[in-house]
């Protein structure tokens, strides 16, 4: 049995973290492949992503740049133990703790496939449709991090090019 404990920035991007994103992202391909190659020979792999966890990994300073809604959705460690020996109990390959934040898997991909439909439009309808929904322009990477018109907190591009206010 494997157990690689990842994150959910394996699966997610990350603003401004974009090699611990890339460690992460290769773990869980890793695991992934290990898991087809091993299960014939008895070997079952579990990849744990879970968000943000309360450890003395966070230091003050790390916690202030944090956005409100990671903070307030971090979890406890038992938390994390709990679900993964659930998961190793159930045969499970891949697990997200908590689980609510696997959602935004599907609207990540979702938007991903969408903006990629309208892609392949006739160039005509590529331009108007780019021009209507900038999250599907190649230079949304330029809008990950604007200031929020009110002065609260940034504005991020968490899921794949939809804009999310926290």
């Amino acid at each position: 049995m494997l157990v690689f404990v990842a994150s959910v920035a394996g699966k997610l991007a990350v603003p401004d973290e974009s090699a611990y994103v890339a460690s992460k992202f290769a773990m869980v391909g890793l695991a992934e492949t290990l898991s087809i190659e091993l299960e014939d020979h008895g070997v079952h792999v579990l990849t744990v992503c879970p968000g943000t966890v309360n450890t003395p990994f966070f230091d003050s300073e790390a916690l202030e740049r944090m956005p409100p809604v990671a903070r307030r959705m971090m979890i406890d460690p038992d938390t994390v133990v709990t679900a993964t020996l659930d998961a190793l109990a159930r045969g499970h390959h891949e697990i997200t703790v908590p689980r609510m934040i696997g959602a935004g898997y599907v609207v990540r991909a979702v938007a991903r496939r969408s903006c990629a439909a309208e892609r392949s439009a006739p160039p005509l309808g590529r331009w108007h449709s780019a021009a209507r929904r900038p999250e599907c322009s190649p230079l949304r990477s330029l809008e990950i991090s604007n200031p929020h018109p009110s002065g609260g907190p940034n504005r991020r591009d968490l899921l794949g090019g939809t804009i999310f206010d926290f």
